[in-house]
């Protein structure tokens, strides 16, 4: 997959986000954001075992267990094997609450036929 394909798709995550919640201003995920995960996601696909699904969770931010209410904030999931069959999904969703973290949080997974989870190939 080109350069310029990866930064298209990445761009286009990051539009829709942004057209979702315009006034967002903490827990966002921007493009560069996007295309590190999507290009992360492409290199593990290749070390995956075969026959199992790779998924990759980007979410940007976290609130503190402290707060009382809920927050939101951006969630994108990518998904496939082959650059054929990527699929991008970029969402708003309701942000964990944890006692303290580094803000967003990458997940790359290796998941097998019949397993809803999967095993943890990648987490930063």
């Amino acid at each position: 997959m080109s350069s310029k394909t990866i930064k298209t798709i990445a761009a286009a995550a990051a539009n829709t986000l942004r057209e979702r919640a315009p006034k967002a201003r903490s827990r966002t995920l921007d493009a560069d954001d996007i295309e590190h995960a999507v290009r992360t996601h492409l290199r593990l696909s290749r070390k995956a075992p075969e026959g199992s699904v790779v998924r990759t969770t980007l979410t940007g931010g976290f609130v503190p267990n402290s707060y009382k209410y809920r927050a939101d904030c951006d969630h994108v999931t990518i998904e496939g094997r082959k650059v054929a069959s990527l699929t991008v999904l970029p969402q708003r969703a309701w942000a964990q609450k944890r006692s303290h973290g580094d803000g967003d949080t990458q997940i790359t997974r290796y998941i097998a036929d019949g397993q809803s989870v999967g095993t943890i190939a990648h987490k930063e």
